[in-house]
């Protein structure tokens, strides 16, 4: 039977997780959103490069309640153990949580059975790991097993679906960043249903395979870590040559991934120098304190013309920096000392957000309140957090007039500088391999 506290919770929760998921991540979008109101019986998987962060925005896209399958380690803890079990989470052990002793999620396998079974859903990153990076790492057989398991105690009628979504983030570690959420077509799991009689495990992993590449699918999948930068620095060539939305430049992004593999394969020596020129070009531009679209701008006006508007709004700033450094900065400092992994960084600075923002914003409510009289705390602390937002714009906004300065002097005393770094630049737009930066996006 349903608990309506806990039901009740489960909303309230997620109402937060939306509106905070949108502060962090600003600039987000999706695709195939229909995908996302799928009904009956489901397993939810998604990639898995940000650790919460992924499961929390792949939750928040899914219409209606999910549970959750996460690791056991979360669970040893008494206390958190009884909260996630009744918050949706099912344990689930791997080798590095067990010492190398045998496994035992029978009991586990049998409570996702029995919530598929009653058409629920289910959220699983089949990865079993988080790793940073725009890549698919491949994937572990416990969610094929998981589904085979439900349909073949019903008889493979049971209509369970696989439900894929990618998730490409943007600067994933960082505040402000973007996140482009793609929804696949459902795989139904009972065609596998004669696989499975002939051989079970056989069906496991051909199930899994065929997962793995369709996640391959609705994702930017990079090789390596070099690849990953390369495309990234890709990215911001086109982006200052051709302006696109979100959206429209993950698939181009997209294409422009699908072309390096066609160029690695048929012209490795072209490859090979089009990455040692690219390399070039941004370590020369770094050397230098340049951007990209400082080669690009046809002017340097427009930083002369924010300026007034900078001091103007200098005031906002101030407050809002004021208002919000503490709880805005704690966080990441606190990391960097306690030298949190990379792929944990953006979930640290999430979650010590959600408290250290209200428990600043009602310590800044106590000191004020000495002063002030309370009709004016409020205000100060009602304004805080819209301020802080704009003060994060500014700074934004000053740091571009700024490298903007930069650039502007430097090609005001040498002017043939800015032509050669122009010719640079066309030389190596010819060699990136998508066709005059245009493509079809799909429906």
């Amino acid at each position: 039977m349903t608990n309506p506290f806990l039901t009740g919770l489960y909303y309230v929760l997620k109402a937060i997780v939306v509106v905070t998921l949108r502060i962090f991540y600003p600039q987000a979008a999706a695709v195939n959103r229909h995908l996302f109101k799928h009904k009956g019986p489901v397993i939810v998987i998604f990639n898995h490069p940000n650790t919460l962060l992924d499961a929390l925005l792949t939750a928040v896209a899914i219409k209606g309640q999910t549970f959750f399958l996460a690791n056991y380690s979360l669970f040893k803890n008494p206390v958190a153990a009884w909260l996630l079990n009744r918050l949706y989470c099912i344990p689930i052990q791997r080798y590095q949580d067990t010492a190398g002793r045998p496994l035992q999620n029978e009991d586990s396998f049998a409570r996702a059975d029995a919530h598929l079974a009653a058409g629920g859903r289910l959220l699983i990153a089949p990865e079993g790991a988080s790793l940073p990076g725009r890549r698919v790492r491949p994937f572990k057989t416990g969610a094929a097993r998981i589904a085979l398991s439900a349909e073949s105690k019903a008889g493979f009628q049971l209509g369970l679906v696989f439900l894929p979504v990618g998730l490409t983030y943007e600067r994933p570690h960082r505040f402000g960043g973007s996140v482009v959420i793609h929804a696949g077509d459902p795989v139904p799991v009972r065609p596998f249903a004669v696989a499975h009689a002939v051989d079970p495990m056989q069906a496991v992993r051909d199930l899994t395979d065929a997962l793995e590449q369709q996640m391959k699918q609705l994702v930017v999948h990079t090789e390596d870590e070099a690849e990953d930068k390369l495309l990234h620095q890709v990215e911001i060539l086109l982006q200052n040559e051709r302006p696109l939305p979100l959206r429209e430049s993950y698939w181009r992004s997209r294409q422009v991934s699908d072309g390096f593999r066609q160029v690695q394969s048929d012209q490795p020596e072209a490859w090979e120098l089009f990455s040692r020129d690219v390399r070039a070009y941004f370590g020369r531009l770094n050397a230098l304190g340049l951007q990209d679209r400082d080669i690009v701008a046809k002017s340097f006006r427009d930083f002369w013309l924010l300026l007034p508007a900078l001091w103007l709004a200098l005031p906002v700033f101030v407050f809002g920096w004021a208002a919000n450094a503490l709880p805005f900065h704690l966080p990441g400092l606190i990391s960097d000392r306690l030298k949190v992994v990379p792929e944990y960084k953006a979930t640290w600075k999430y979650v010590t957000g959600l408290v250290f923002f209200p428990l600043w914003y009602t310590v800044l409510f106590q000191m004020l309140k000495i002063p002030l009289p309370a009709v004016a705390c409020w205000a100060v602390v009602l304004a805080a957090p819209i301020a802080g937002w704009a003060a994060w714009l500014y700074f934004k906004k000053a740091l571009y007039v700024w490298q903007r300065f930069r650039a502007w002097r430097r090609f005001r005393r040498h002017s043939e500088l800015k032509q050669e770094w122009r010719e640079l630049r066309k030389a190596i737009m010819e060699q990136i391999p998508v066709g005059k930066w245009a493509f079809n996006t799909p429906s």
